[in-house]
């Protein structure tokens, strides 16, 4: 089963420090068990903050 998620859907998310468990709540309930895309999402932000990483579209 795949998922489809716009970026406008999550971008709020992906600048808040609660995103981690917000994006897996909302995974959890779509079936998906994959804490792993929210600890992704939340390496990237840290990434962004230090000047490490670039943006990405999801």
């Amino acid at each position: 089963m795949a998922i489809l998620i716009n970026r406008r859907d999550i971008e709020p998310f992906l600048r808040l420090e609660e995103a981690v468990p917000a994006v897996e709540a909302a995974f959890k309930a779509a079936g998906q068990g994959i804490a792993d895309l929210a600890l992704a999402i939340k390496v990237h932000e840290i990434a962004l903050k230090k000047g490490l990483g670039k943006e990405i579209e999801i």
